[in-house]
């Protein structure tokens, strides 16, 4: 009875050690293939973009620039669709036809 406990005790441990050097195995292989992605994705970020980042960060605004806000066709623009806004508010006959209204509604969304 002692020899057959005995050999079912080697059994598992044999095949605990089977699994222990499989993991092992596996686990050797997964750091040598992050090693080899980090330097393919080392050597990738020397490559030159198409844009120069660093000429982007390094670039210095302008303080008496005008915003976006204050570019000519900006405030244009923002001019006309108040008068327009006003005009339909104040000067035109209101329609009850809601086919009308509806078309109206999304070409003045689509001008927005």
């Amino acid at each position: 009875m002692d020899e057959v406990m005995d050999g079912a005790m080697q059994a598992v441990d044999g095949a605990l050690d089977n699994a222990k050097s499989a993991m092992d195995t596996a686990i050797d292989r997964i750091k040598k293939e992050v090693i080899l992605q980090k330097s393919k994705s080392d050597s990738m970020c020397q490559l030159k973009t198409a844009h120069n980042w660093q000429e982007e960060k390094e670039k210095v605004e302008d303080p008496d620039a005008p915003t976006y806000f204050w570019r000519a066709h900006t405030v244009t623009v923002l001019l006309l669709m108040i008068c327009l806004l006003v005009y339909t508010a104040l000067f035109e006959t209101p329609v009850e036809d809601s086919t009308y209204n509806g078309k109206k509604g999304f070409v003045a969304a689509q001008v927005h």
